[in-house]
This record gives structure tokens, C-alpha cells and sequence, in this order.
């Protein structure tokens, strides 16, 4: 809230646990898949699966998106941000 610029700034989104991340419009976020404590792209995350295997994160286990932005942007500005999902 104010006139000045904001910069440096993200914005994070927590999934519904009835929702499956299936994606972003434009690829620039980064994904949690253990309740927002680490974060990384997708194909840099991994997961203890059932048989206590280390495996590679899946879509189907994202629990919160973040978009970054390292560029300022000036008060009143406007934009969007698009995930998709599937309905579990």
C-alpha cells in the first residue's frame, strides 16, 4: 500500500489439497512440495515415497506455488497470475 514502487517482491499460493498443480501460463514459478518449507523447480525436488526410496517430485505433489519478481513495479500497476489444476 503507498505511491512507491514495489520491487523485489513474491507472491505465494497455497494448493487445495483437492487440486492437482497441472502448471503455470507462463513457467516462472517455483514449487514446494513439503508444505511451503523448501522451495526449487519442480525437476530439482524429491520426495521419500512409500517404500522409502528417495523419487523425484511429481505435479500431483505440489502443495504451494510462489512467482517471484525481481523487477519493480509502480503503484496501481496490474497484472495476472495463472495456475492450472485438476480436481483430485
Amino acid at each position: 500500500i503507498g505511491r512507491a514502487p514495489a520491487s523485489d517482491f513474491s507472491v505465494t499460493n497455497p494448493l487445495p489439497k483437492a487440486v492437482a498443480f497441472d502448471g503455470t501460463s507462463d513457467g516462472s514459478e517455483i514449487v514446494s512440495v513439503d508444505g511451503g518449507k523448501n522451495w526449487g523447480p519442480l525437476s530439482a525436488l524429491t520426495l521419500i515415497g512409500k517404500d522409502g526410496a528417495r523419487r523425484p517430485a511429481l505435479m500431483t505433489d505440489v502443495t504451494h506455488i510462489k512467482w517471484k519478481f525481481d523487477r519493480s513495479l509502480s503503484a496501481g500497476s496490474e497484472g495476472k497470475l495463472v495456475f492450472r489444476g485438476t480436481v483430485k
